[in-house]
């Protein structure tokens, strides 16, 4: 049966090791979100983020607005002119190749539902980008205001725009201004939203509900020069918002009025409502807020954010999140994954995590780590001191066992502590991982052999016994009892307590052997340092690399979740063989018309058969 191979690259250069075991136990990249103090009851909404700037390919570094069409592509307003996006390379319209554009300062965007893109300029007007050719609208077209700071088109079809000197609706191929009537007072005009009931609701200088030749002026709390409108939006739930040069009002339905939200400080530059009905809030200088479920959460610069200057929000088609800052251009990819982060780990190049039946997770890395409720915090185990702990593994009787560099195995059993080291009988004293076998046997990999550990004896098994090389790395037990042993430099079988060869050790005698994992179908699949992926099944061997799409021929872990998806982490990325598909399929990470602007997330719920899984330390550095 063939399978899917498919291809997920790492947002930073962390261990390819700790994401694929963080990405299956559900735990994670960066959390980006930090919790407003004492409003938050459980943990906000979760991203990976990426950042574009000059040096990326923007004309500048304002990014102002964004659109996107049928055709996927990211449209970008900027201080340097409008972009089209296509996930990889940026192509910018303007003065100095586009005769509409008059000036290069695009403002705001809008597609319209027959796919005409709007584009408002500060200086130059209104544009028209229709069967890929620009068209202005300017005075002679009836825009007496070259700077149009809103672009709305009504659930009649109808397109509104906002200036700087009033509104503005098209009437064919002509601009009609709405304001400075006897109906509708004169107004400078930075927001324009309709509500459910088709109003109008209008802001800037003033705040406006237009229903046809006639309008209702809102008094919003506060002074006056503090409440000029910036952006309006209504949520779900009916409530209208509106953000202004000094903070966020609200009107409920029902409510007599809008009300000051005290949460939000400054000048809110966006509202934005996602589809998963959270509110974002974009500021000046304050940075980012969300609001979900009657709590509030905070994004500020640096990370992952540029500027705390947040000129606009954008969801695609794809569900994911664009911010315009002052200072370049994110990406936020919702993932169910978070950061734990480690205290005081500057240099903390996590090699093992292993889930404890508590459901702690342990973190070997310069120092060791344990993880509870979601905190990490150092740990040291009482009796044993100045030493390296590498690995830690839980047995079937509920014994800890701990690997440590250079002074052997540990096995705690409440508050007792038994030492096993080459002077107990250990074959060697650098512990590289942990099995327990069937029969109740821990089996220990190190870096001279494996020692086998039953009934408080100790039973060793060297390259004079057969071991294809003294470096051991990984260890698996298959479900006929046999245990496969992978080295530095080959692969070992021992069936009945004496080595046997196959074409699987015969094929990979020269591979360094890091990862190995028995499928839910009998398969073994073995992840080699540099030549890619195997699978042992019923006497033949399938050999997958790069060419079938894996991230990296270097592969660290194999992990296989409920859905019969098998991850696997590397240097440059985490791939994912799906064994349910008959067919290759390939994940684009680059768009193109019809394309995704990003590769597809990991998966979430990923589970794993902890009856499989053995606890050992990551590459090894020497």
């Amino acid at each position: 049966m063939a399978t899917g191979v498919h291809r997920i690259a790492p947002k930073n250069r962390l261990s390819a090791l700790c994401l694929c075991i963080v990405v299956c136990l559900v735990l994670c990249p960066q959390m980006l979100l930090a919790t407003t103090p004492g409003s938050v009851n459980e943990p906000p909404l979760s991203y990976t983020q990426r950042l574009w700037q000059m040096q990326d390919g923007l004309p500048e570094q304002v990014v102002q607005a964004f659109a996107q069409n049928v055709d996927r592509y990211l449209w970008i307003a900027t201080t340097g002119g409008l972009v089209r996006f296509d996930g990889e390379r940026f192509q910018t319209f303007n003065r100095e190749n586009t005769p509409a554009f008059s000036e290069d300062n695009v403002f705001c965007l809008t597609v319209a539902r027959d796919h005409t893109m709007w584009i408002g300029m500060e200086g130059g007007g209104l544009i028209r980008y229709r069967g890929g050719a620009f068209q202005r609208f300017s005075t002679p077209e009836g825009l007496t205001s070259g700077f149009v700071r809103a672009i709305r088109e009504d659930n009649n079809g109808q397109i509104w725009v906002g200036t700087d000197a009033g509104l503005f609706r098209l009437i064919g191929e002509r601009l009609q201004r709405v304001d400075d009537t006897p109906g509708i007072p004169s107004l400078a005009v930075h927001a324009i939203q309709e509500d459910r009931h088709g109003q109008l609701w209008v802001g800037g200088s003033k705040l406006l509900r237009v229903n046809g030749d006639s309008a209702k002026e809102y008094v919003l709390a506060g002074e006056a020069s503090q409440n000029r409108v910036k952006s309006i939006v209504e949520t779900g739930d009916g409530t209208l918002w509106i953000g202004t040069v000094s903070g966020l009002q609200r009107m409920a339905p029902g409510d007599p009025a809008f009300k000051p939200v005290p949460q939000v400080q400054g000048t809110v530059r966006v509202l934005r409502e996602t589809s998963d009905r959270t509110l974002w809030i974009g500021t000046i200088g304050r940075g980012l807020l969300t609001y979900r479920d009657g709590h509030f959460a905070r994004i500020a610069a640096p990370e992952p954010l540029p500027s705390n200057t947040v000129l606009n929000l954008y969801e695609d088609i794809e569900g994911n999140i664009w911010i315009g800052t002052q200072g370049g251009m994110v990406r936020l990819i919702r993932t169910p994954v978070r950061t734990v982060l480690l205290p005081d780990a500057s240099d903390s190049d996590a090699e093992t995590i292993y889930q404890d039946t508590n459901g702690d997770l342990w973190v070997a890395a310069v120092n060791l780590f344990r993880v509870h409720n979601g905190k990490a915090e150092a740990y040291s185990f009482p009796g044993i001191s100045g030493v390296r702990v590498r690995n830690v593994f839980r047995d079937r009787e509920a014994a800890l066992w701990i690997g440590t560099e250079g002074r052997g195995a540990y096995r705690l059993v409440g508050e007792r502590l038994t030492h096993y080291s080459t002077r107990e009988g250990l074959v060697n004293n650098f512990v590289r991982a942990f099995l327990q076998g069937r029969d109740g046997s821990v089996w220990i990999a190190t870096d001279e052999g494996v020692s086998r550990w039953r009934a408080q004896r100790i039973t060793n098994y060297r390259v004079s016994d057969g071991l294809a090389y003294f470096s051991t790395r990984s260890l698996l037990e298959d479900r006929r009892g046999d245990l496969w042993i992978g080295t530095d430099e080959g692969l070992s079988r021992l069936h009945q307590d004496s080595f046997e060869h196959d074409g699987a050790t015969k094929a990979l005698k020269n591979e360094k052997i890091w990862a190995i994992h028995e499928d839910s179908d009998g398969g073994v699949w073995f992840g080699t340092r540099t030549g890619g992926l195997y699978r042992w099944r019923s006497g033949v061997l399938t050999h997958y690399t790069t060419a079938q799409g894996l991230a990296s021929n270097g592969i660290y872990e194999l992990l296989e979740d409920d859905k019969k998806n098998l991850w696997i982490s590397g240097p440059n990325g985490i791939s994912a063989v799906s064994r349910n598909v008959r067919r290759r399929e390939t994940r684009r990470s680059v768009n193109q018309p019809g394309r995704s602007l990003v590769p597809q997330q990991q998966r979430s719920g990923a589970s794993i058969d902890r009856s499989t899984v053995a606890a050992k330390a990551g590459p090894r550095r020497d």
